[in-house]
């Protein structure tokens, strides 16, 4: 029985994204970005990159984005991170965050650039501002780390927790990491093991980690 329920919401799968094809085919961008969406859930690739093509020429930057991804990634196409970096460009100068976002990666790793910290901070304050929550984390790690900025601790837990109130689990983990070693604030186990199981929650598995140490030494 569970086989043949399976294989009856296949079918209707495919009748949906025979629907949805057409819908995009017809200038429903929307409809391409959220059918991209399930084909690369599908790790289908070359599919995703297709569809998404299809929106960065037709003028809708979100499409850019994702297809910058593909670019950075080498996923259904050749990796090519001067591609990747033109769509990004593309993206953030029309005021989407997460292309700016993806930008500042490339800076930060000299992926296609050369690289450049402080182009990096500049393009993650562009996209934390504008409300993308990874980039306000990833400045709280340019602060800590020194990294085209003077090392502040105190700039880098502000960043940090910005990106923990955004349930960023690097964020919290970050967070954590401070008040363990008591960088710009009151040493206090206690509470980084509560930041290290928030971002356990989240998802990331070295603040499972610690957490699990934490609660083992009876904090």
């Amino acid at each position: 029985m569970k086989k043949l329920l399976f294989l009856v919401l296949l079918g209707a799968g495919i009748l949906g994204a025979n629907e949805l094809e057409s819908k995009c085919n017809n200038g429903d961008f929307q409809t391409c970005f959220k059918l991209g969406l399930e084909y690369y859930g599908k790790q289908d690739y070359v599919k995703a990159q297709e569809l998404w093509h299809k929106m960065c020429d037709g003028g809708d930057v979100n499409g850019c984005t994702n297809l910058g991804i593909l670019y950075k990634n080498g996923k259904g196409v050749k990796q090519d991170y001067s591609k990747a970096r033109e769509l990004f460009i593309k993206a953030c100068d029309s005021g989407k965050t997460m292309g700016c976002f993806n930008l500042g990666i490339l800076y930060e790793n000299g992926q296609g650039v050369k690289q450049d910290y402080s182009k990096a901070r500049e393009l993650f304050i562009k996209a934390c501002d504008g409300g993308n929550i990874p980039s306000c984390t990833n400045l709280g790690f340019l602060y800590y780390e020194g990294l085209g900025v003077k090392q502040d601790y105190s700039k880098a837990k502000e960043f940090y927790t910005k990106g923990c109130n955004g349930n960023d689990d690097r964020g919290c983990f970050n967070l954590g990491i401070l008040y363990y070693n008591g960088q710009s604030v009151k040493q206090d186990e206690k509470q980084a093991k509560d930041y290290f199981k928030k971002a356990c929650e989240l998802g990331h598995q070295d603040g499972c980690n610690n957490y699990k140490v934490l609660n083992e030494q009876g904090y």
